[in-house]
């Protein structure tokens, strides 16, 4: 991929010989404003110079010709693979000559020449951003579906359990697994989050599960064979250490040994998917910024005051952002990669100062109701980030059974159009301390079978209100 193919594209400037293009609405477009019009020229490109859209997409191109009297048209591929129909158009009445511009991967170049002026050929760009398969590219500060060629808001829940225990024993059941996703569903949700654990993944942990790789490959297929797009949540790092004694706090980075080759196997596996995105580390913590983009060491022992894993917790090496993104596209993978922020996964505000260098970059937080993380924070902390590129709230709850928190953040992601994902799909097992647990944990359910809590119902109700045509 080139280096300039960024989450937005830059602006490409070049001479434009008197042509000149409009903002047309509903296309997204760079290089509209600075171009000069030359009235004396032949032909001048009304509509789609400067789109930028997922590859495949179709650009309505239109040209304006000063002369269309016995005029025609003929349009030709320069560069990026992409189509063109009509090959050969006649102008209508108006004057304009029509086409639709299928584009290709990258950079595209489309040279139109006029039977009028055959010497004086135009050439207008647009950009291609490359999708996995029926997925998702990043534009400006939204999120594009190659399928629509529409913005497009993520809105669901999170089902833990793989992440602390690799023997859920709904989740390996493969009619109780798809009951819970078509309840997801039934609920309106078009995305379910599924946090793993590296150490049941990679095969040189003494905790390695060798069916754990297609346990979450089944999952994932029966959740995609009903409409859902699934967030896979690297939520668990293991130092990197095969003998790691079982600590399932998040750790505060992820490895270098082992959560590159497991985002690389991840990849390979869901790569021809685009409705499989890479969440590729949970609630990063207690690290700067710059380990979080480069990586770098990590100190054994007790990371704060109330850590009662330190002794699990011995030196390691961090990798950051950067590589965890690196190793994702390294094995051709153009799937949507999410990057959560710092401090537990809350703080985005020094994201502009550190990007990841890509294309296909979204940011995650993690707002919950501590005192740290009150609405009041929410501008500094990730509204202002949300001007210019995607967020998506990945997580989001609350410490007791108070309602008024979550209807703080859906209220907030519908305003600026952010994806989120509740917290979470669970019911907790009955007996004593069951309400506390709830509350604690953020259980949505009463009963597995989708049947909420007075939480629950609170996300459920402002998912249906999404209905018919998807959260805008």
């Amino acid at each position: 991929m080139k280096e300039r193919m960024k989450s937005v594209p830059e602006t490409r400037r070049r001479p434009r010989s008197g042509r000149w293009a409009l903002c047309i609405a509903g296309l997204v477009l760079i290089g509209c404003g600075d171009n000069v019009v030359d009235p004396g020229a032949a032909m001048l490109a009304v509509a789609g110079d400067g789109a930028i859209l997922p590859a495949g997409c179709v650009v309505d191109v239109a040209l304006q010709l000063a002369d269309a009297e016995g005029a025609s048209v003929t349009f030709q591929i320069a560069e990026g693979g992409g189509s063109i129909e009509p090959a050969e158009a006649t102008p209508t009445q108006d004057g304009l000559v029509r086409a639709r511009w299928v584009l290709g991967g990258g950079e595209n170049r489309l040279t139109s020449v006029s039977s009028q002026d055959p010497d004086q050929p135009l050439t207008i760009a647009a950009q291609g951003i490359p999708t996995a398969p029926g997925g998702y590219a990043t534009i400006g500060n939204k999120i594009f579906s190659s399928t629509t060629c529409k913005p497009h808001r993520f809105v669901g829940v999170a089902r833990p359990g793989l992440e602390w225990n690799a023997w859920d024993q709904r989740l390996r059941n493969p009619d109780l697994a798809m009951a819970e996703f078509k309840g997801m569903q039934s609920w309106n949700a078009n995305v379910v989050r599924i946090p793993l654990a590296q150490m049941y993944w990679v095969p040189t942990s003494i905790h390695h599960v060798p069916d754990y790789p297609d346990l979450v490959t089944r999952l994932v297929t029966q959740a995609r064979s009903i409409g859902l797009d699934v967030i896979i949540d690297l939520h668990a790092s293991d130092r990197g250490d095969p003998a790691y004694g079982g600590e399932f706090e998040g750790q505060q980075m992820a490895d270098v040994a082992h959560s590159i080759p497991f985002w690389r196997d991840v990849a390979t596996r869901f790569k021809n998917d685009g409705g499989v995105l890479f969440e590729v580390y949970n609630e990063p913590n207690a690290i700067d910024w710059n380990v979080w983009l480069n990586g770098g060491d990590i100190a054994g022992g007790a990371q704060y005051a109330e850590d009662i894993n330190a002794a699990f917790k011995k030196p390691y090496r961090a990798a950051g952002m950067q590589q965890l993104y690196d190793a994702v596209r390294s094995v051709g993978a153009n799937n949507l990669v999410i990057v959560g922020g710092t401090h537990w996964g809350f703080f985005l505000n020094q994201v502009p100062n550190h990007l990841v260098k890509g294309f296909n970059i979204a940011y995650a937080t993690h707002p919950y109701n501590y005192a740290d993380k009150l609405s009041p924070t929410w501008d500094d902390a990730f509204g202002k980030l949300a001007a210019t590129h995607p967020v998506m709230i990945t997580e989001f709850g609350v410490t007791d059974c108070s309602s008024t928190y979550l209807t703080e953040v859906m209220d907030y992601a519908d305003k600026h159009q952010l994806s989120w994902l509740a917290w979470s799909w669970w019911s907790p097992a009955p007996g004593p301390g069951q309400e506390a647990e709830r509350c604690r944990f953020t259980a949505l359910l009463d009963t597995w079978e989708g049947q909420p809590n007075a939480l629950g119902a609170l996300i459920r109700n402002r998912l249906l209100s999404y209905r018919p045509s998807g959260p805008t």
